[in-house]
């Protein structure tokens, strides 16, 4: 079982995800912003993270970014309504695994998180 983080301003959103890790037989725990979230990936040391970008506080966009300038090594997951091509981008070139759009496919994503979550173990 793997801990996984969700970061969405959204309670309706965290909730829906929640769900979806339980029934894929993980441990969730929840933030509501960036800069929540940051400290949740200090403080539990998550497995994988799923997280917005249109945040309040610290979006997903800064938060990825600080993940990277300090090297934790943690895999994502972007959540987000906003699908434009420019942010995907900007969020694969920041290291994301996979981006799915709200509100996202949940065999596709129950997919992706195992797909993360096995090559991490390979890895480690």
């Amino acid at each position: 079982m793997a801990k996984i983080l969700v970061i969405d301003d959204a309670k309706f959103t965290r909730t829906m995800l929640k769900r979806m890790i339980t029934e894929f037989g993980h441990e969730s725990i929840e933030a509501e912003n960036g800069r929540e979230g940051l400290e949740k990936i200090t403080s539990e040391d998550p497995d994988l993270v799923l997280t917005d970008i249109l945040m309040p506080e610290m979006d997903g966009t800064e938060l990825l970014s600080l993940l990277r300038e300090t090297n934790m090594d943690v895999k994502v997951i972007v959540i987000s309504a906003n699908i434009q091509d420019t942010i995907r981008d900007q969020c694969m070139n920041l290291g994301v695994s996979e981006f799915f759009g709200k509100p996202p496919d949940k065999e596709k994503l129950k997919k992706a998180i195992e797909g993360i979550l096995a090559k991490e173990e390979q890895d480690s």
